[in-house]
């Protein structure tokens, strides 16, 4: 039967020592017409990784005639393989995984493409690659590739995870730091690399990032406002820090229009170090509010005090909450402070709460639009109103 309709060829394959039967079974491709997207995901391997490189070359005459927009091309194991030239295709979308493209590739133009994820890539080529229309570009692990190794006028959405600081003022950026040797300096790392990042909408920080940023300095909030941002994911926040915990509230008083605010944490378990933090909390618990902070997603939090004291810093500071996510793995602590929390959830007008591990309590006084509970006890002196 010869399908007319365009098709969607998943192709996950494990790989086994008859390598030579899965390449037969691609026979079926010429049974489908169109095909719009093909992924290749190939998990463990017993063979040799140039056997793959040549039968890819010999696929890409076939996914131009089958007219192939998106194309995935994923190795998960020791080993890569060698690239070819994917700009001969008119795609969309294209994502590889473990992939040398070396210098005797020349590369035309990717017309159409839009979308770019590449993950433990290597360029030996030294021209840059033209990307009119990309919009979407990750990089991972990537040796010879930046965001300046491509000519892509239109982008606006970049992820890379890199050992080198480069920022882009568009409008979704997320990096993560490979690693970070601290360095005592005066000068603030925080206004000096986001002081131009006047355009951003959606940051994401990770990795040693927030350690690199929190060095110096660090101001109650810039001198240049983030006046776009409206979403900001900060991962392995060291709230035992002091120094990025004050990085963490410089950045969310420094953007007036934040909506949603995700916060991981990570700690040193040191008590000196957050007694420092939850002195600090104190101190400038009269600091000025958070305008139009909506939703809060706490994740990895452990019970600590100083946890729940950033917890209740930020509660008490934010004039429009409607959702607070204090999620991870939690101990019987955390009990107590939510007991004191509902009163503040009730005065926020919080409409969607999210907890886990926890002993429950009555949280019918809430005017809750969503309630997720996972793992939680709820005990027999308990009454509960009527959920409204």
């Amino acid at each position: 039967m010869v399908h007319t309709e365009p098709a969607e060829l998943l192709l996950e394959y494990i790989a086994s020592k008859h390598i030579a039967d899965f390449f037969g079974r691609l026979q079926m491709i010429t049974m489908v017409s169109p095909i719009l997207k093909f992924s290749l995901e190939i998990l463990n391997g017993h063979f040799d990784t140039r056997t793959i490189s040549d039968h890819i070359a010999q696929w890409i005459p076939l996914f131009s005639r089958k007219g192939v927009k998106q194309l995935a091309l994923e190795i998960f194991y020791f080993g890569e393989i060698i690239g070819t030239d994917f700009s001969s295709l008119d795609l969309t979308y294209l994502k590889l995984t473990r992939v040398i493209l070396p210098s005797t590739l020349v590369f035309g133009e990717f017309t159409y493409l839009t979308n770019l994820e590449l993950f433990q890539a290597t360029y030996l080529g030294k021209s840059l690659l033209n990307c009119p229309v990309l919009e979407k570009l990750m990089l991972k692990h990537c040796i010879g590739l930046s965001p300046t190794t491509f000519n892509a006028p239109e982008l606006k959405c970049l992820h890379e995870i890199s050992d080198q600081i480069r920022l882009q003022n568009i409008t979704e950026f997320s990096f993560g730091l490979c690693s970070y040797s601290f360095t005592k300096r005066k000068a603030s790392n925080l206004v000096e690399v986001l002081g131009s990042l006047n355009k951003i909408e959606k940051f994401s920080i990770g990795i040693f990032f927030i350690r690199y940023l929190a060095e110096g300095d660090c101001p109650e909030r810039l001198s240049e406002p983030m006046p776009y941002l409206k979403t900001l994911n900060i991962f392995q926040v060291n709230f035992s820090d002091l120094s990025e915990v004050s990085c963490l509230l410089c950045l969310i008083r420094s953007a007036p229009n934040l909506r949603k605010l995700h916060i991981s944490a990570v700690h040193s378990k040191s008590s000196r170090a957050e007694r420092n933090v939850i002195n600090y909390l104190v101190e400038n618990s009269e600091a000025g509010p958070i305008d139009r902070l909506e939703s809060v997603n706490f994740s990895f939090v452990e019970g600590r005090r100083v946890e729940l004291e950033l917890v209740k810093f930020i509660l008490a500071h934010s004039l429009l909450l409607k959702t607070m996510v204090p999620y991870g793995f939690v101990d019987k602590t955390i009990g107590d402070h939510i007991a004191q929390w509902i009163p503040l959830f009730s005065r926020k007008g919080v409409k969607q709460l999210a907890l886990e591990k926890v002993i429950g309590h009555d949280f019918s006084s809430l005017d809750l639009t969503y309630l997720k509970l996972e793992t939680v006890m709820l005990t027999s002196t308990l009454v509960f109103g009527e959920f409204t």
